[in-house]
């Protein structure tokens, strides 16, 4: 075999490895291809591997408490470092928007019950209620039926948390939720509750609106006399005693706009769109030559065993609490304080 066939020889192989041989690697009668391809190989490895630590990569932990705000931070950076949604992440907020809307219809109307407030209820004017007498203090709140299950000393002050006032006005409440028959209470905005508390209208609701459906008419009557109804408002306005998102009232005022054909969230819809995290979530974004890596993790009692992992190389921790937790009650354990929570258990 002469020079000029192991030269074309050597051209059909530098086709197929990149065309060794317009990058100057023509290999000589001493020079094996095979070994040359391997060389070049290793050399844009090598260049890469230096534009990459070229790069000042920040690792970011987001830490703090269930409903503190994490994933909500989280969302806002990628608004403002132009990440934006995908289309599959805005089909998720789309229905997520949708239930936690159900969800606060739901919860108020089983806190109507729970805290004894009658459909209708109008507070008295307070002189007239300074007048009044009353028996003594019902028992309004039942215990927690959730136990907290830390091995760590307990607080008795936590038993109940210290934002339950059982005023005059509450009391007055009970004492017409009694009168008017409890449970057993009717009339259209009962009936309509009542509808609501069921959760096969939540699951068969979902899928409708999964589907791109609108919400019915008729079912949209009944959240709108729902939560214009007085005791219904009395009842948000002590919201601080159960479990509602903090997105409740924004959810309600937008309620028409979000039950209607064709609805598409907003980039505010998702600020307040409320999903418990249960996984660990990585979100990468570039500021300048810094690449910033955001860990978002779930911060519910059950999901901090994932946290220790995370802590390994970690640049920054960003730890997020809730101002309006201070008279809040945890998810956990629905008589406990969020802020003494946050002190005990973190």
């Amino acid at each position: 075999m002469n020079n000029d066939t192991k030269y074309n020889d050597l051209q059909i192989f530098s086709t197929i490895y990149g065309n060794l041989s317009s990058m100057g690697c023509a290999a000589s009668q001493e020079t094996d291809p095979l070994s040359t391809a391997s060389r070049i190989i290793d050399k844009k490895l090598q260049q890469e591997r230096k534009e990459l630590e070229k790069e000042t990569a920040v690792k970011l932990l987001l830490l703090g408490t269930g409903e503190s705000g994490k994933s909500t931070l989280l969302k806002q950076m990628k608004i403002i470092h132009g990440l934006g949604f995908t289309n599959d992440e805005m089909i998720m907020y789309r229905s997520a928007i949708w239930l936690n809307l159900l969800t606060c219809y739901q919860n108020l109307t089983i806190a109507m019950d729970n805290l004894k407030i009658p459909y209708g209820f109008v507070p008295p004017d307070p002189k007239d209620l300074e007048a009044m007498e009353l028996p003594e203090e019902p028992d309004i709140n039942p215990p927690s039926s959730q136990q907290d299950d830390s091995n760590g000393p307990r607080d008795s002050s936590l038993d109940r948390p210290p934002i339950i006032k059982h005023d005059k006005l509450a009391r007055y409440a009970a004492l017409q939720y009694e009168n008017l028959g409890g449970k057993a209470q009717v009339g259209e905005v009962p009936d309509a509750a009542r509808m609501m508390k069921t959760s096969d209208l939540l699951v068969s609701s979902m899928f409708s609106f999964s589907n791109g459906e609108p919400f019915p008419a008729d079912r949209v009557a009944g959240l709108d006399a729902i939560w214009n109804d007085s005791g219904i408002q009395y009842c948000f306005q002590r919201a601080a005693e159960f479990q509602l998102i903090e997105s409740c009232a924004f959810l309600m005022q937008h309620r028409h706009r979000i039950c209607g054909l064709g609805y598409k969230p907003t980039e505010e819809d998702i600020l307040s769109a409320r999903i418990m995290t249960t996984s660990v979530s990585e979100t990468r974004f570039r500021i300048k030559d810094v690449i910033y890596r955001v860990f978002d993790v779930g911060g519910q009692k059950s999901q901090r065993k994932k946290w220790a992992p995370l802590f390994e190389d970690v640049d920054a921790i960003i730890f997020v609490v809730a101002i309006s937790s201070y008279n809040q009650v945890c998810f956990e354990a629905k008589d406990t304080n969020r802020s003494k929570f946050l002190i005990l258990y973190v």
